[in-house]
């Protein structure tokens, strides 16, 4: 008695993983005919005949199984499924196969002579079964032969044909039962073994399905659900693993978001192929998990995405050129956004949209987009017109807009410096973009221009000796290179005295070994003026009279 409760269960979870191994059938050997009305009413009848002849055979072997598989596609192929989308075409379609063949088993068929075949003269581009609003009609379609198959006006009315007919008798040659016999069946011929093995008690109808229908179908949402919670969990922790030391673990953890993506598309392949769910619940089932379907698609490019960007990011960030970590991360977020964007499209197709109402929506929706985040626009595209100019780079120090410091971060959205005094100043890249950047970093020198004055009354003897003074302490001073050596010359008479200029380059441009050679280098010349009694001046400020605007030559007191 426990195994035979169990068993129903276990049908219903493992039945997820036969979905991922199950393969479409082989192409069959002979197509459905269908070149005029007589051959595509013909090829139906015997075909979904010899559908019914096997599931009233006792024992079924492999190579029944498959000319099962190439009778039920040929009876397929004789309707025109244009109208039907995608996300429920393979079960709606069988359950139409089903319904019509009940509908013409009520109705008194015409002699095949009687209906046009492919050796009469002309054939009609619709032939109607008489006393009924079924149609067969012609379909062209450019690089194929013509074809005649049921309308596709007729498949979607389909449901209301039969329910007027349901009450009729069946005619002779009939296959009655043939929709409650089928309805109930797996499309895949190992499940149809499995609900063989059933007991008795999981065979009984409650509200339209079998019991092995609803075990199935809530073990089934159950364990999906828990599964996709259980990974999407798992996936969101992998995100946390530091490329810089777990690249390939990292890599490797993006198979975490194709395992979500393969939960709903697990479902909706047993919900279709392993329960043979219908009508309204399997529209239902269907739109919801194709929903799913979408959304965790989007989840896997996404992470997918990330894992790939920051590898890559991690990688550029070792070589020379930093800014290519920036490049990389850009290039790469904008490539998931494209790949997002066209699964997004592609999975509302499926959905029954058509492609030029998603494109006009993707428009009117980017469109409200921009406006609504102008500022992350514009950043992203300061961000990209820094990527190409290269103004700075992470480590370097600038001066732009009053701040002083080191390059500590460029991001897509914005610039993070160290101030010289600790603090963090973020920037948009918006503003990085259009301010004018002081680079200091790349400066190949540090040029040091000074000018000092002596007494007017100063001897030529002085004069000399100042200069000696200077150009023996500035020689060969440390951080000087051959082809620029210092410069000091005499400037001339001066309001403010005698004026003495010099001008001295310092290599490298470093900001800690040229503050020391100054304290040194000035310190060194203060001694020698005080030695050899050199006298300094100030130089003299303009002050403006309150009673007379006239400048006068006095020094400030």
């Amino acid at each position: 008695m426990i195994t035979n409760f169990f068993r129903p269960l276990v049908f219903g979870l493992s039945v997820i993983v036969a979905g991922s191994l199950h393969s479409e059938p082989e192409d069959f050997p002979l197509p459905a005919e269908t070149s005029s009305p007589r051959e595509t009413l013909e090829t139906f009848l015997q075909s979904t005949r010899k559908v019914d002849e096997y599931f009233q055979s006792p024992k079924h072997g492999d190579d029944q199984t498959q000319n099962l598989d190439w009778e039920i596609k040929r009876a397929l192929d004789t309707l025109d499924l244009s109208e039907i989308p995608d996300f429920v075409k393979r079960q709606m379609s069988r359950e139409a196969v089903l319904k019509l063949r009940e509908i013409l088993d009520r109705v008194n068929l015409p002699p095949m002579d009687s209906i046009p075949g492919t050796n009469d003269p002309s054939l009609p581009k619709i032939w109607r079964v008489p006393g009924t609003m079924i149609e067969i009609g012609r379909v062209e379609s450019e690089g194929e032969e013509t074809q005649y198959l049921f309308t596709s006006e007729t498949v979607a009315r389909l449901d209301d044909y039969y329910a007027r007919v349901e009450p009729f008798p069946y005619q002779s040659g009939a296959l009655p039962g043939f929709y409650e016999r089928l309805r109930y069946v797996p499309g895949d011929p190992f499940l149809r073994r499995i609900v063989a093995s059933l007991p008795d008690w999981t065979q009984r109808v409650w509200l339209n399905l079998k019991i092995w229908q609803w075990i199935g179908f809530v073990g089934s949402i159950a364990a999906g659900s828990f599964l996709l919670v259980f990974l999407i969990c798992m996936a969101r922790l992998s995100r946390r693993i530091d490329p810089s030391r777990h690249r390939i673990g990292l890599l490797v953890s993006s198979i975490l978001p194709l395992a979500v993506l393969l939960v709903p598309f697990s479902l909706k392949w047993f919900a279709n192929h392993g329960l043979a769910l219908y009508g309204v619940l399997l529209e239902a089932t269907n739109l919801i998990l194709n929903v799913f379907l979408i959304a965790t698609a989007l989840f896997a490019v996404w992470g997918i995405g990330f894992r790939f960007v920051e590898v890559f990011a991690e990688l550029a960030s070792r070589s020379s050129r930093a800014m290519d970590r920036l490049l990389v991360r850009l290039f790469g977020r904008l490539a998931t956004i494209f790949f997002a964007i066209v699964v997004l499209l592609e999975g509302g197709n499926s959905l029954g949209i058509p492609m030029t109402t998603l494109i006009a929506g993707a428009g009117v929706g980017g469109l409200a987009l921009a406006l609504g985040a102008q500022a992350a626009v514009k950043n992203l595209v300061g961000s990209m017109m820094i990527l190409l100019d290269k103004p700075y780079k992470v480590g370097e120090r600038i001066l732009t807009r009053g701040f002083d410091g080191i390059v500590d971060d460029v991001g897509i959205r914005s610039t993070r410096i160290k101030l010289l005094n600790g603090n963090i100043a973020t920037i948009p890249n918006e503003e990085m973009a259009q301010a004018e950047v002081e680079n200091i970093s790349r400066r190949p020198y540090i040029q040091k221009f000074f000018k000092f004055y002596l007494p007017l009354n100063s001897t030529e003897e002085e004069l000399a000796t100042t200069l000696r003074i200077l150009r023996e302490t500035l020689a060969d001073h440390d951080g000087m290179v051959e082809d620029f050596p210092p410069r000091v010359v005499i400037g001339g008479f001066e309001r403010d005295g005698i004026e003495v200029m010099g001008i001295v380059w310092h290599h490298p441009p470093g900001i800690i070994g040229f503050p020391d050679w100054m304290e040194s280098t000035t310190r060194t010349l203060l001694r020698e003026f005080k030695e050899n009694k050199i006298r300094l001046i100030p130089p003299a400020r303009w002050m403006e009279s309150p009673q007379d605007s006239a400048k006068t030559n006095l020094p400030e007191a």
